[in-house]
C-alpha cells in the first residue's frame, strides 16, 4: 500500500523497496535535511516520520527519512503519503 502511494504521488523520488522489515527508507534530494523536513511534516501536516541521519554512521543518511509501514491502517497510509508528497513538492518541486 505504501510502495502504491508513493509511485503515484512521489514517482520520481528515490525510495528503498523492502522485503522484510517495516520501514521504506525515502531520499529526499541532496542537500535537503531529513530532520528539519521530518519535523516541519509533523507540525504541519500530523504526519510522524524518523529522520534516517541517525541510522548512518557518516553523512549519506542526512537526506533520508523512514517511513513506518507496520504501524498506519491501511487506510491511514495513502493519506499520510498524500500529506507528505504535499509538503515534499512544496519544498522541493516535482
Amino acid at each position: 500500500i505504501m510502495l502504491k502511494a508513493l509511485e503515484k504521488h512521489l514517482p520520481n523520488a528515490e525510495f528503498t523497496k523492502p522485503i522484510a522489515g517495516m520501514f521504506v527508507m525515502l531520499f529526499l534530494p541532496e542537500g535537503a535535511d531529513g530532520i528539519s523536513f521530518a519535523n516541519e511534516l509533523m507540525e504541519r501536516e500530523g504526519v510522524v516520520v524518523v529522520p534516517g541521519k541517525p541510522f548512518y554512521t557518516d553523512e549519506s543518511g542526512k537526506n533520508a527519512i523512514r517511513l513506518n509501514f507496520s504501524r498506519p491502517s491501511k487506510e491511514e497510509i495513502p493519506i499520510g503519503i498524500e500529506k507528505l508528497a504535499k509538503l515534499y513538492k512544496e519544498k522541493f518541486g516535482e
